[in-house]
């Protein structure tokens, strides 16, 4: 396992005015360093300094200089003189806005309308399609879903690596609730049976299950 201090020197694309570096870490650079190590065996886990760490020195990092109302103590030590590290406010929801915005571009990995209670109030005889955009090492809503007693449907779009990951992860649980795997399509392809996702990662649900995966396209059914 490789853990790689990124801090803020990483290619931001939610608050590109925080890249530290002229030269920052990009996501191709990313993916191709988390493609060699994996080909020896080696995990990467990104490291970033949270709450303190802030600066180093005289030298205060890009969250705090460009936002400094966000600093625990603004104003207070000049250069950073008699302090080990600045640190941001944990009381200020704007750090909170900004920062996991960093940290996880998994917008569609969580409700934020407030409707996560209605788990415990809705009936169990429903099948919950489980969708998820990104390729994650994990994807703890389904067994969430399924300890809650649903029955659940993983559900992918057009990320091909997305898809496989999901796939590998939701059977991997070995549940019989886990009824396959849906391929879903936000548009009209010209050939439904060519869908990229549908094609190279349909073999791994019915090598898995013995039984073929469900495909619609178009729709928005949730």
């Amino acid at each position: 396992m490789l853990i790689l201090e990124v801090d803020y020197g990483f290619e931001f694309r939610s608050h590109p005015e925080l890249r530290s570096s002229e030269r920052p870490i990009t996501r191709s650079g990313a993916k191709r360093l988390v493609k060699a190590a994996g080909h020896h065996g080696i995990r990467v886990i990104p490291e970033f300094q949270s709450f303190g760490h802030q600066s180093w020195a005289k030298e205060t990092f890009t969250l705090l200089t460009r936002y400094p109302v966000l600093d625990s103590t603004p104003g207070a030590f000049p250069q950073n003189e008699g302090i080990y590290c600045r640190e941001w406010d944990p009381m200020n929801p704007r750090v909170y806005q900004i920062v996991y915005a960093l940290l996880d571009y998994g917008e569609w990995e969580s409700s934020k309308n407030g409707t996560s209670p209605a788990i415990d109030r809705i009936p169990k005889d429903i099948v919950i399609c489980d969708w998820h955009y990104e390729p994650r090492e994990s994807y703890p809503s389904v067994p969430m879903f399924l300890e809650k007693g649903f029955r659940v449907l993983p559900t992918s779009w057009k990320d091909v690596a997305a898809s496989k990951a999901l796939i590998g992860y939701s059977l991997g649980l070995g549940q019989s609730g886990v009824l396959g795997h849906l391929f879903t399509s936000w548009s009209k392809p010209d050939k439904l049976a060519e869908w990229p996702p549908l094609v190279e990662n349909a073999p791994l649900v019915t090598n898995r299950r013995g039984a073929s995966p469900a495909a619609t396209a178009p729709g928005r059914a949730r």
